[in-house]
């Protein structure tokens, strides 16, 4: 009996702190439409707390580096061959680039990916397009997770 009546206590307690129905007292009390917070916390990409999600946000920026000096070099290669104080290896404007391994290029990008040198880590794979003045676009994978450039910003999923 006092198993059964600590269940009905607990059972009540849940009900009680679930705040059950209150969307619209909430909204009317803080003008905040709590549809509209779950749609946008949905959207952000956030990791799970602790110390998994720390270990999660802590790769990502390590990725997001990596892709910066990649680009980068890329970048300032393009650039100085432009200058003609490199050699001409880069490929004609429009050109896409992809990477199997991280050694391993398409034969237009072959020559001006060996060429540059940066800090950081090589892309696992992927495909980058080749603008007027260095990198316009990337999607490129790092251990698992495709860092995207679109020409000025990058995310990491």
């Amino acid at each position: 009996m006092k198993q059964m009546k600590f269940i009905m206590i607990m059972l009540c307690s849940i009900i009680l702190l679930s705040g059950c129905n209150k969307k619209e007292e909430v909204k009317e009390n803080t003008n905040i439409n709590q549809e509209e917070v779950k749609e946008e916390t949905k959207n952000e990409n956030t990791a799970p707390p602790g110390t998994v999600g720390t270990i999660i946000e802590s790769k990502k920026m390590s990725i997001r580096t990596s892709l910066r000096g990649y680009i980068d070099a890329i970048d300032n290669y393009i650039t100085l061959a432009q200058l003609g104080t490199e050699a001409s290896n880069i490929p004609a404007n429009g050109t896409t680039c992809t990477i199997t391994n991280k050694t391993t290029y398409n034969e237009e990008c072959k020559a001006l990916l060996n060429s540059i040198t940066f800090k950081g880590t090589r892309p696992d794979s992927g495909t980058f397009k080749i603008g007027s003045y260095g990198v316009s676009e990337a999607k490129l994978v790092y251990d698992k997770y495709t860092a995207i450039y679109d020409g000025a910003n990058i995310s990491v999923e």
